[in-house]
């Protein structure tokens, strides 16, 4: 995974702001699949194909981003109650 990051040139985009947009942008595409779902019918179409499969590639993207971003290095900054002052 850090090779093919690499090769691309991508580490500038693994700071936290951009992983954190990422990652809610794959948790939209994920949660697209659901909106218009019934509740009561979501988990049984979600054992089926085409929705089965769906679910599967939004759920590797999602963990795909979270494990990129796995090697941040811890960023030094303030407590929260010192950000608001």
């Amino acid at each position: 995974m850090r090779a093919f990051t690499s090769e691309r040139e991508w580490e500038r985009f693994h700071d936290p702001k951009s992983l954190v947009l990422t990652i809610a942008g794959q948790v939209g595409e994920l949660s697209e699949l659901f909106q218009w779902l019934p509740a009561t019918d979501a988990r049984d179409r979600a054992q089926e194909d085409p929705l089965k499969s769906r679910v599967a590639e939004e759920m590797a993207d999602t963990d795909s981003v979270q494990r990129g971003g796995a090697g941040l290095k811890k960023q030094g900054r303030p407590p929260h109650d010192e950000e608001t002052k």
